[in-house]
């Protein structure tokens, strides 16, 4: 398995790759003119990036995947309890819309909690609702940017987890034959 700093480094790498294609798709492709084709290719390679280096498939490791959240890794401790290593849950290629369904519910909880009290001060806040309603209107509504920040954050998680088998597999490539020479 690649250490973080090769996993950050295949993340460029793939962002990189991601333009062209990702351009062209929405330009030609999808028919967007040259200014959404650009800002669409953008928000897939920010979502990439961010899916990458934020919500990686090492997330549920105590690592430096984990630290870079700062002062909110705390929220990801219950994540890292339930979600063992190198599961399904956590490397499926997909899992990466998991992590963004675990950060919205972690979001809406602080949001609730923060409505609560505003209401106990009889103030009228209900920013977790807003979002929610928000969030799923975006959803329901299939529109183009929450699409490239879902496919970026999977390509994400995809480039990730081919990368762990693609080294697993070399490694134990090498290791047999290394077995077998010394016979």
């Amino acid at each position: 398995m690649p250490g973080a700093e090769t996993h950050d480094r295949i993340a460029l790498y793939a962002a990189g790759a991601l333009i062209v294609p990702g351009y062209l798709t929405l330009r030609y492709g999808l028919g967007d003119a040259p200014e959404a084709a650009y800002s669409g290719t953008m928000l897939l390679i920010g979502a990439h990036l961010f899916g990458s280096w934020l919500l990686s498939p090492d997330l549920d490791l105590d690592s430096k995947i984990d630290d870079r959240w700062g002062p909110f890794r705390p929220i990801w401790v219950p994540y890292m309890r339930l979600i063992p290593h190198r599961h399904f849950l956590s490397h499926s290629g997909i899992s990466g819309i998991l992590r963004l369904v675990y950060l919205y519910l972690v979001i809406v909880g602080i949001l609730a909690v923060l409505g609560f009290g505003a209401y106990l001060l009889n103030v009228d806040v209900a920013y977790h609702i807003t979002l929610t309603n928000w969030l799923w209107d975006t959803l329901r509504s299939g529109s183009r940017p929450a699409i490239l920040l879902i496919a970026g954050v999977v390509i994400s998680d995809l480039v990730h987890v081919i990368s762990d088998r693609i080294d697993t597999r070399r490694k134990r490539m090498f290791g047999r034959r290394r077995k077998s020479g010394r016979r």
